[in-house]
C-alpha cells in the first residue's frame, strides 16, 4: 500500500480565513484522492511536519526551523516525508482526475512532471520509494545551499534575490539537484526538462505534459499567500 502524503500547509494556515467557495474546491481536491482504494491517505500540519523533521533529519532541522516563511519548510517537508517514507506526494489544492497508480508503476526512483510554462521539474506532485537517492540528492543540495548563506535567511537576501525560495529550496534547488545527481551517474545532462523522457524509467520516470490535466490539477490557491509573506519579510 503506498501513501499519499499531503501536505497540510495551505489547509491548516489558511482554511480558517478563506470563503466558503474555496473550502468547498480544498475539501473537493483532498476527496478526489482519498476516493482511490488501496492508498492510504496522510495528512500532516505544521507541528507534526516539525516533529517529523526534528526526529529524522537533526542536522538539516535547525536550518529548517529557522526558515522565514511558511512555504519554504513545505518545500522541504515533502522531499523529506517521501525520502523517508515512500509514497505520493500533492499539494493540498492538487485535484486527483484519475487514478493514482501511474505514480508508483515501474519502480522509478522518482516519478515527476515537467512544469507546463517553465524549465523546472514539478514538485507539487510526485512519488518516490523510501530511500531515493534522487531526493537524498535534492535534500542534499538544500542543506548546501542554506550552509553557504553562513546565517538564517535575512530580507536582504530576498531583496538581492527575487527567486530566493526557487532557489534554496523550491523548483529550482529541485531541478538543479535532480540533474547535478543524474550528470554524477554519467547521465546525459539535457537542456529541457522534457528531454529527460529519454532517461531509463527504472532511475527516473517524467510522465508526459498532458498528465496536468488528464491526471492531475494544481489550483495554486497558496500562489498569492506566499508571495504576500515575502514581500512583507524583505521589507523588514
Amino acid at each position: 500500500m503506498m501513501r499519499a502524503a499531503l501536505d497540510a500547509r495551505l489547509q491548516v494556515r489558511r482554511i480558517v480565513a478563506a470563503g466558503e467557495g474555496l473550502k468547498r474546491r480544498l475539501r473537493a481536491a483532498q476527496q478526489s484522492w482519498r476516493r482511490w482504494d488501496g492508498f492510504a491517505y496522510e495528512f500532516f500540519d505544521d507541528k507534526a511536519q516539525d516533529a517529523f523533521m526534528a526526529e529524522h533529519f537533526p542536522a538539516l532541522h535547525p536550518l529548517y526551523a529557522a526558515l522565514p516563511l511558511p512555504v519554504m519548510k513545505a518545500d522541504i517537508w515533502r522531499y523529506a516525508v517521501l525520502y523517508v517514507r515512500g509514497g505520493i506526494y500533492a499539494d493540498t489544492d492538487t485535484v486527483c482526475r484519475a487514478s493514482p497508480r501511474p505514480w508508483i508503476r515501474g519502480g522509478a526512483a522518482l516519478s515527476v512532471l515537467p512544469e507546463p510554462r517553465c524549465n523546472f521539474m514539478c514538485q507539487w506532485v510526485m512519488a518516490a520509494p523510501a530511500g531515493s537517492p534522487l531526493l537524498g540528492a535534492v535534500l542534499d543540495m538544500i542543506e548546501q545551499r542554506l550552509r553557504a548563506l553562513r546565517g538564517p535567511v535575512r530580507p536582504h537576501h530576498f531583496r538581492e534575490n527575487p527567486h530566493l525560495i526557487h532557489d534554496l529550496t523550491g523548483p529550482a534547488v529541485f531541478t538543479d539537484a535532480l540533474r547535478a545527481w543524474l550528470r554524477a551517474h554519467h547521465l546525459p545532462a539535457l537542456p529541457h526538462v522534457t528531454d529527460y523522457n529519454r532517461i531509463n524509467s527504472c532511475i527516473m520516470r517524467l510522465h508526459p505534459l498532458h498528465f496536468h490535466t488528464s491526471h492531475v490539477v494544481h489550483l495554486y490557491h497558496g500562489k498569492r499567500g506566499w508571495k504576500k509573506e515575502k514581500r512583507q519579510f524583505a521589507q523588514g
